[in-house]
């Protein structure tokens, strides 16, 4: 299984745009996306308060999670990728 990545958006964020921007052009991971306002089910599932959000699951548990509040950055999340992915 070992690390996923889930990228919670919504259409009218603009934070969400700009995250996208970030992990296009500085993650070199896949990242699963998921639209809350098609799927809002998951709002609760994840105890999502805004967005974006991006959610780490390692073997499927949450391991860590950025929200809007932190600064997104590809370092960042490069970093937390690399720390999950040794512990397969």
């Amino acid at each position: 299984m070992g690390l996923e990545i889930i990228k919670l958006e919504k259409n009218d964020c603009p934070g969400c745009k700009i995250l996208g921007i970030i992990l296009e052009n500085e993650v070199d991971y896949p990242i699963k996306v998921v639209n809350l306002d098609q799927s809002p089910e998951l709002n609760e599932k994840y105890s999502v308060l805004s967005v974006p959000v991006l959610i780490f699951e390692n073997n499927g548990v949450e391991v860590e999670r950025l929200t809007e509040g932190t600064q997104f950055n590809g370092e960042k999340i490069n970093n937390i990728i690399d720390k999950y992915k040794k512990t397969k």
